[in-house]
């Protein structure tokens, strides 16, 4: 909770950035609680961006499917066609467990990995802008094509990322 606070104090605001950070935290400090948010159990974090004039489109799903500090931010529209395969089966949240189970609980988020999650932030809020002018003009199938096809972007861009998505797939599949 102090976190939150601290964040809100600097920002005026709570942002995506500020609770990922708080989910991959390993350490709490200056509070009587000695285990952070997210632990070693934790097999996702999620928050919800629901947009007030269309909550049945522009809302947000952000999504660490599963160990948070071993995985990325993923943003998924509520609109969304079709959830990949490797996020309904399971096979994302083991891909993380993998990883996790190999590097410690308490390794490191991969600099490429945090450049990632930046980029696809920043690409994401740029068409969920230009989804809402779409949805001001009445054009709700062109706006939920472009919130596909952005996160469809970052899904494949995400695939690619090292000893993310794509290293532990076939590992995590067979166990």
């Amino acid at each position: 909770r102090r976190r939150l606070n601290d964040a809100l104090a600097a920002n005026k605001k709570v942002t995506v950035p500020d609770i990922l950070k708080i989910a991959r935290e390993t350490e709490t400090h200056n509070t009587m609680i000695r285990r952070s948010v997210c632990c070693s159990w934790t097999n996702s974090a999620s928050t919800f961006v629901v947009d007030r004039d269309y909550p049945d489109t522009l809302t947000t799903a952000y999504l660490c499917v599963g160990a948070p500090r071993h995985t990325v931010l993923l943003p998924v529209p509520i609109c969304i066609k079709e959830i990949p395969a490797e996020m309904a089966s399971g096979k994302l949240s083991k891909a993380s467990y993998t990883r996790m189970n190999k590097m410690g609980a308490k390794s490191a988020v991969p600099e490429e990995w945090l450049a990632f999650e930046k980029a696809a932030l920043k690409d994401y809020s740029k068409a969920l802008e230009q989804a809402k002018l779409l949805m001001k003009e009445n054009r709700k199938s062109e706006a939920v094509a472009l919130l596909n096809a952005s996160f469809n972007t970052i899904w494949q861009k995400a695939k690619k990322l090292p000893d993310c998505c794509n290293l532990y797939f076939t590992g995590a599949e067979n166990e």
